[in-house]
């Protein structure tokens, strides 16, 4: 190829530089998006394929993940985001606080990022999340992981509170209730709430205070928006396991023993997807990811990277 002039060479040059850099690079975002008429907190992270996380709550964000989930960045571009009136997501009028528009969110998350298809890693409440979103969506989803989900109907609350009390100390509970009776909770306290509150869901106690929560100054506010909206949407306490059914795209299930999601909810689960494998953590309750962290990621690089 001749080059009319040095300008011609090193513009280019500078282009095809340009070019390769663009390639070379992961494809990384940490910020702000608007995203179905609200501004979602989005962290990209990694190189590959996208994996869309959702955390759980409702209310949390995506903090509790990392460092965790970091060996995942090796093969996959994972999608962290905060749902909308959670973590750095704005809070938008209760109107728009509801099941469908949660659903809606993650729609419009894989039209930005521009996949035809979906791989997701939905943990406890965002299981419930992944499942509405593939009944609106049935065929945008490619491979699915629900890490300790929720139970997908109230029928199991009741064996779900056993085990909580059960696994409960008498001293945790009296922090707890010291926490309540000041009133005025600011984030630090919600965030001591919630921490006494998984200690009966872990194999290991200790493990608890490696949790990053890292809740906003205006928790309490956001918290009690979102509550307020959710609690009028009938479909959040919907029994989910018929519909089940029609998910036809394999579908790994992890769930840790000592956690207090009962087993009877995760076992129907499991028989109820025409193709999901079980996976036991035995060393690990609500949060594998924490307790049994290189497991918990090969697990889900080997069935994320499997062909068939």
């Amino acid at each position: 190829m001749k080059y009319k002039s040095i300008n011609h060479f090193l513009s280019a040059l500078l282009f095809i530089l340009s070019s390769f850099i663009g390639y070379a690079q992961p494809d990384s975002f940490k910020g702000n998006k608007a995203i179905n008429g609200t501004n979602l907190f989005v962290n990209i992270r990694g190189q590959g394929e996208y994996l869309l996380v959702l955390h759980g709550g409702p209310g949390l964000n995506h903090a509790y993940f990392l460092p965790y989930l970091n060996a995942l960045e090796k093969n996959f571009k994972v999608v962290y985001y905060d749902q909308r009136a959670c973590g750095k997501s704005s809070i938008p009028s209760p109107d728009s606080i509801s099941m469908k528009f949660f659903v809606e969110d993650m729609e419009a998350i894989r039209k930005n990022l521009k996949v035809d298809k979906l791989n997701v890693l939905a943990h406890s409440w965002g299981a419930v999340l992944a499942a509405h979103y593939t009944l609106a969506y049935p065929n945008r989803i490619q491979k699915l992981i629900l890490s300790n989900p929720s139970m997908f109907s109230r029928e199991y609350d009741e064996e779900a509170s056993k085990l909580i009390k059960k696994n409960s100390t008498r001293e945790d509970s009296l922090a707890q209730a010291q926490l309540m009776a000041g009133g005025n909770l600011n984030s630090e306290k919600y965030e001591k709430l919630f921490l006494l509150s998984f200690k009966p869901s872990a194999f290991n106690k200790a493990n608890v205070s490696k949790i990053n929560l890292d809740l906003p100054a205006n928790f309490g506010e956001a918290n009690n928006i979102l509550f307020g909206a959710l609690m009028k949407d009938p479909s959040l306490n919907a029994n989910l396991y018929d519909s089940l059914k029609a998910f036809q795209f394999p579908v790994l299930i992890i769930h840790g023993k000592a956690d207090v999601i009962p087993m009877s909810a995760i076992e129907r689960l499991k028989t109820t997807l025409p193709q999901a494998n079980l996976e036991i953590f035995q060393q690990s309750g609500h949060f594998p990811f924490v307790e049994e962290t290189d497991r918990f990621n090969t697990v889900v690089l080997k069935f994320l990277l499997h062909k068939k």
